[in-house]
Order: structure tokens, then sequence, then C-alpha cells
């Protein structure tokens, strides 16, 4: 998952109000997961779900369930200004092929499709 042009809001608003945004984003993905699953940063502004589904279509519903939750968040910056956030993710299950960088370049490779299609949305395969 990355948030979708995290370098405008730093650039515009400062490092701060990134920070708080970071913040809101990270509480977001973490309190809307079960306890088993695991949301953590991945680097920069990217962050990384490992989640227990068997599914393409149950792996779908949690990615675009978190990506709604985050776009309808936002950070206040005053009374007359609230800046809006959005992700894109890409998501993919792991075979028994699979080695952990094989995974995560596939993951990868979906959320890059994502964002450059459009950013806020969702690229399962």
């Amino acid at each position: 998952m990355d948030i979708d042009n995290f370098k405008k809001v730093n650039d515009t608003y400062g490092h701060l109000v990134g920070d708080e945004i970071f913040k809101i984003v990270a509480y977001t993905l973490s309190s809307n997961v079960k306890k088993t699953d695991m949301v953590s940063r991945w680097g920069g502004e990217e962050f990384i779900a490992i989640v227990d589904v068997t599914t393409n279509e149950e792996l779908a519903a949690i990615a675009e369930r978190l990506r709604t939750l985050v776009a309808a968040s936002g950070y206040k910056l005053n009374v007359d200004k609230t800046i809006q956030v959005t992700i894109s993710i890409g998501g993919t299950l792991v075979t028994k092929d699979d080695t952990i960088k094989s995974a995560i370049t596939r993951a990868d490779d979906n959320m890059y499709y994502a964002k450059q299609n459009g950013r806020n949305q969702t690229k399962i395969a």
C-alpha cells in the first residue's frame, strides 16, 4: 500500500503535517484488520499487510475496505481546509511456490499498476 501523492503533501504543507497524515493512515490500516493480521510500515510512505485469507475475493474485499476507510479520513489543517488522503493497494496470495521476494514483488507490481492507472484503487492478482 502506498499513500498517493504523499511527496506533494510534504512539499505543500510541511513534514509535520505529513507526519500527522502518516499517523492517520497507519492507525486506520492497523485498527481495521483482524488481531491475527499484521500491518507495518514498509518504507517511505508504503505499508505492507499480511492477512489471513484464502481467495483473491477475500483479499480484494479487505483491500477495498481499507482503501475506502483511508479515503474517508482526512487531516483538518484549519477550519476551512481538510487534507484528504488516498492509498493505492496491490495485493496477491502467497502460493506454495513463492519466496518472500517473489510474493512481495508481485504485490508491489500490482500496487504500481494501481498507481499508474489513476491511484486510489486496488489491484489484486
